[in-house]
């Protein structure tokens, strides 16, 4: 019998991060973060410059396979190491930037 079991009802968050650590020489740039995403579920990770906003969605897109903690990928532990695993599994970042713009009122078509 597999010691790691795989469990997913409505209940199984689609990913769920737990006790995430990332740091680059001599930064702690995420620490300990937990993190659950469940079907229908759109999250917004804010924060100032630096608080690790990108980092943390980087590590789950599999751009930084050496961090600490764990990721679960619907209820099955997964070691994220490439974007194109974490796409195969049905899950993907959207990374939306504000943008600078001289005359809002135009891109609103006000």
């Amino acid at each position: 019998m597999d010691s790691e079991v795989k469990i997913e009802s409505e209940n199984t968050p689609v990913v769920k991060m737990v006790g995430i650590s990332k740091s680059f020489v001599g930064t702690q740039a995420v620490y300990n973060v937990d993190l659950d995403i469940f079907p229908g579920e759109v999250h917004g990770i804010v924060g100032e410059n630096g608080a690790g906003k990108s980092t943390l969605m980087r590590v789950l897109a599999g751009f930084y396979p050496d961090y600490d903690g764990k990721i679960f990928i619907r209820g099955s532990l997964e070691r994220l190491f490439s974007p194109r695993l974490l796409l195969a599994m049905g899950v993907s970042e959207k990374d939306i930037r504000t943008m600078l713009v001289n005359n809002p009122s135009k891109l609103l078509g006000i």
